[in-house]
């Protein structure tokens, strides 16, 4: 199937109108797309060519079945993950504004479930083991650039959450003994070495939006004295995403599985 082909299927299955025999067909002509040998740059191209939010969510939950399908064997190589890593950094980056909610929710999952099944993969450039190199820990320092302005910065706060999310609970993927064991691993070296700083830099970051809020309305900025609700302190509108995010990360912090059951 080519990327116009499938636009139109995915319109059709997800815009509604087809009869129940219609809508059958076209999703199981669409679910043989993952088993395709180009799979993973065909999904580029429909998300870069996309046309409607549709072939987008097409593109981007195929990609998650096919890096499930492919976690318990050596399919997609260390650098293909790490490409596609950046590759949905840079998506994310420069479509943002336009996304809809499910199609920028299911390529977060994706960069969360990449994060977490290639936690302890060295980069292919490490030669000295006491000088290991685990490119996809260092989540942290990809996400700096999005700090430019609230909206695209609660995107990076909602990859931090979702991040938290996937380290913290098995995925529905991870059901035998062999893949719990690794999923708990991954969570409890998580909590050692990320957890403390995501949660001090949430409380921060809040702590600094509301200052520099409170700075723009000439309001005190002594938290003696600050307002019991954030509503008072008349944050702009694109900044109560922000703190709402924050608050969020906070809280999944807080909620995090800390032995890893």
């Amino acid at each position: 199937m080519d990327a116009l082909e499938v636009e139109h299927l995915c319109s059709q299955l997800y815009g509604g109108g087809g009869g129940s025999d219609q809508l059958r067909t076209v999703s199981q002509r669409l679910e043989t797309f993952v088993n395709q040998p180009n799979c993973l740059s065909q999904c580029r191209v429909l998300l870069d060519r996309a046309l409607t939010p549709y072939t987008q969510f097409f593109g981007a939950t195929t990609l998650i079945k096919y890096f499930n399908r492919s976690s318990n064997q050596p399919l997609i190589s260390f650098t293909e993950r790490f490409e596609l890593r950046t590759y949905i950094l840079e998506y994310l980056y420069k479509h943002n504004r336009s996304l809809t909610p499910f199609v920028l929710a299911e390529l977060v999952k994706l960069y969360a479930r990449l994060t977490k099944n290639s936690w302890f993969d060295l980069s292919p450039n490490t030669t000295n083991l006491n000088n290991e190199i685990y490119p996809f820990q260092t989540f942290t320092d990809d996400l700096l650039k999005f700090q430019i302005d609230p909206p695209h910065f609660s995107v990076a706060l909602q990859l931090l959450v979702a991040i938290l999310s996937e380290m913290s609970v098995p995925n529905d993927e991870e059901t035998s003994a062999r893949a719990f064991s690794k999923h708990r691993k991954i969570c409890i070296s998580f909590r050692d070495t990320k957890l403390l700083d995501i949660y001090l830099f949430a409380c921060q970051y809040l702590r600094d939006v509301i200052i520099n809020q409170k700075k723009a309305l000439g309001l005190s900025t002594e938290f003696n004295n600050y307002p019991k609700t954030i509503t008072s302190v008349q944050l702009q509108a694109d900044y109560y995403l922000v703190v709402e995010k924050l608050l969020s990360l906070a809280l999944a912090c807080l909620t995090y599985d800390f032995l890893g059951k």
